[in-house]
């Protein structure tokens, strides 16, 4: 098999065999495109050409932060892409109203249309030979993502959904991490218990929650270093531990 993890139980220290390993999505195996999530990686472009001339300032991280408050209020209520589309499409009308900017239905669509369809993340450098070895030692694998069901897509068009033996968004199982009901869909398609899988994520809180649940959780940071694991080349020597 692929690796023996030491970590405390409830029967105190316990070998526990990994069989799999559950990804989060961004900041861990993908990065925005252009640095950040929101509003979106066109949405000055798309703007522009509509006669608005949106500035790069705190207004606009406000009014994003404001937006942001709508979607998140409203994430379990977006099963497919249609809903998504409609969902964004009031977000960028929230925003833009923030901004105090004149906006149209036309704008309002095509910046959605955009957000949806589009693919604005890219892999870090060495996420295709992470993923590669580990499918190379037959290692199963999912991701576990607060995010749309666009996400899907977009991680197909990038040629690496097929590494991926069941990818479970929050959005359209109605719940975020760390809740148990998230994981649940992969534990069942991969046939595995929590204390089986090696769990990677950026965020503390929801490394710390997935803990609870018996999950080997590991937080990554890519982009400052701030934890011991900084590089996917860590996440095969906890494997090979």
């Amino acid at each position: 098999m692929w690796g023996i993890v030491q970590r405390w139980d409830v029967y105190g220290v316990q070998p526990v065999r990994i069989n799999a390993v559950f990804f989060d999505s961004g900041h861990t195996l993908m990065r925005p495109r252009d640095g950040r999530w929101f509003p979106g990686s066109r949405f000055f472009e798309i703007c522009t050409a509509h006669g608005n001339q949106i500035k790069d300032d705190e207004r606009l991280r406000t009014a994003c932060d404001t937006g942001y408050e709508f979607l998140a209020a409203h994430h379990d209520q977006v099963p497919d892409l249609a809903a998504e589309t409609r969902q964004f499409d009031e977000y960028y009308r929230i925003v833009l109203d923030a901004l105090g900017a004149q906006w149209t239905d036309e704008l309002t669509a095509e910046l959605a249309a955009a957000a949806v369809n589009e693919v604005n993340f890219e892999p870090y450098p060495t996420t295709a030979s992470l993923l590669d070895e580990l499918a190379a030692r037959g290692v199963p694998m999912a991701v576990i993502t607060d995010a749309w069901p666009s996400i899907r897509h977009k991680y197909a068009l990038l040629g690496f959904l097929d590494y991926f033996s069941s990818f479970v968004i929050s959005a359209e199982v109605g719940c975020t991490k760390p809740d148990f009901d998230i994981f649940r869909p992969a534990l069942d398609a991969l046939q595995v218990a929590p204390n089986e899988v090696l769990f990677i994520d950026d965020g503390p809180e929801i490394v710390a929650g997935a803990s609870r649940l018996g999950f080997v959780a590991h937080q990554i940071d890519l982009e400052t270093a701030t934890v011991p694991l900084t590089t996917h080349r860590q996440i095969l020597d906890l494997l090979d531990a």
